[in-house]
């Protein structure tokens, strides 16, 4: 047995519903979540209140996302009345007890609305889906008691993000086949609630109205990875790090950055990363080194390059950087890895110069994750593989070592390995001229193609250096694809 809620967006499909300049595809559990929550504050109905209670309790849902171009997110330009204009110099104007009883609706501090006051511009970042549309939300189990006031709170939902983002939400007796599920091993991070979410929102109101100014949210938020139904694979198998790393555009006020200076480029972000706790102690999980100062057995922070390769055009120029997350840091630990992150906006890079550090502008290819992630039984490195070890160059001695180097970075052993000094992405680099790592330079630098018994999802980084910026692995199409 089952239940469903649904929103539909009102406005012709519009639904401005973003992350930074993306749209928010699918919208997050937590969003329809604190919208409920903004219903029920209206008159904070006690049976209202132990269906949020009861909601936040169960496992995440299934999700039905309609079909959606992430090409149609446009930014639009509405003009609304300045609010704070007014007659205040209206003679005819007393005391403030007295405009306040001759202009009960008219502006707060006591001068009267105008039709014709002045308009300013307001931009507001859309995108559309089929006006008849909606997006379902699928839990297990029965709503029992909880259903009229859950359909109650749903009736007074008017928005969903934004205020121009406006739906109806109601429930739904037949709802689609879902297109997302909750998957461990899923590319896509999907906000939830959690037991203790109303309670956290309720402080974060308190503490709003005692500071008198907004506070983010983002310390109470939590998220679960998703994959689609129809891509979903059950054998998929997760690398060490998220599938959703951070991306950092490099600036374009000098020249363009080729696929020879990553090195540099990951050692000063890591650089910049480390100076920013100043003379405090760095967590393993961000400099790779336990207090005594051995290397952690454990994954940590992975800088690599983002490159424009992978198309017929392709030039191998560095675009921007990224930086993976282990799988297992908590929410506190994320939160300082993104603190220190922020805090980093220009990189010195000695004789290279310098260059600035900023969001991405637009969504490219080369910045999507799905590019570096997706589940792929076929990889093959952007930049060189450097062996561990020395080895016999031999097939199987090389192929037993990239055999061991899977295994450390937690991957299924390869069927089939094929070695070339030339990148088999476009636009990679030749594996001779890629500077190796300090640790390992009488190594061997190679270029590695790969192919897996089951489907892997990435990041991938192999060898010597994984962890800034070598052996960085993409995934690729199969021979029959």
């Amino acid at each position: 047995m089952s239940w469903t809620m649904a929103f539909q967006p009102l406005q012709f499909g519009k639904l401005a519903v973003v992350q930074g300049d993306q749209a928010e595809y699918p919208i997050s559990v937590r969003r329809l979540y604190m919208a409920l929550v903004s219903a029920w504050g209206m008159f904070e109905c006690p049976k209202e209140k132990k269906t949020l209670e009861w909601l936040e309790q169960q496992p995440p849902p299934k999700i039905y996302a309609p079909p959606f171009d992430a090409g149609c997110v446009r930014r639009h330009t509405q003009w609304v009345p300045v609010n704070n204009q007014s007659k205040s110099n209206n003679p005819k104007m007393g005391s403030r007890k007295e405009k306040k009883e001759r202009h009960p609706y008219g502006h707060p501090n006591g001068g009267s609305y105008s039709l014709a006051r002045r308009r300013n511009p307001k931009q507001d970042l859309a995108w559309f889906i089929d006006e008849d549309e909606v997006f379902a939300y699928t839990y297990d189990g029965d709503l029992g008691e909880h259903k009229v006031p859950l359909e109650r709170m749903l009736s007074r939902i008017h928005r969903v993000g934004s205020s121009t983002s406006m739906v109806r939400a109601f429930l739904v007796d037949d709802p689609k086949d879902p297109t997302h599920v909750e998957d461990a091993g899923g590319s896509m991070s999907v906000g939830v609630s959690y037991p203790g979410f109303l309670q956290s929102l309720e402080n974060h109101h308190r503490l709003e109205l005692e500071r008198n100014e907004r506070v983010r949210l983002d310390p109470i938020f939590k998220a679960t990875t998703y994959s689609e139904v129809n891509t979903r694979d059950t054998t998929t198998h997760p690398s060490k790090f998220e599938p959703k790393f951070q991306v950092l555009q490099l600036g374009s006020e000098v020249y363009s950055w080729a696929l020879k200076h990553a090195p540099a480029l990951t050692k000063a972000l890591r650089g910049a990363v480390l100076s920013t706790f100043g003379s405090q102690t760095i967590p393993s999980f961000i400099s790779g080194h336990n207090l005594d100062g051995s290397v952690t057995e454990d994954s940590h922070l992975a800088f690599f390059p983002l490159a424009d390769v992978g198309h017929p055009y392709a030039r191998g120029l560095v675009k921007g950087l990224g930086v993976a997350l282990p799988r297992y840091l908590t929410i506190e630990q994320r939160r300082l890895v993104l603190t220190a992150l922020g805090s980093v906006n220009r990189l010195t890079l000695g004789r290279l110069g310098a260059c600035s550090l900023e969001r991405p502008t637009k969504d490219s290819l080369w910045s999507q994750p799905q590019t570096w992630t997706r589940p792929s039984r076929f990889w093959s490195t952007v930049t060189p593989f450097v062996f561990e070890r020395f080895i016999t160059k031999t097939p199987n001695g090389m192929l037993k070592a990239v055999r061991e180097s899977c295994a450390y970075a937690g991957l299924p052993s390869p069927s089939k390995v094929v070695f070339s000094s030339n990148s088999p992405v476009t636009g990679g680099i030749y594996a001779p001229s890629y500077p190796r790592p300090v640790k390992a330079m009488s190594k061997l630098c190679i270029h590695l193609s790969l192919e897996f018994e089951e489907p892997v999802l990435g990041p991938v980084f192999l060898g010597a250096g994984r962890f800034s910026g070598h052996g960085v692995c993409r995934p690729m199409k199969g021979p029959n694809q």
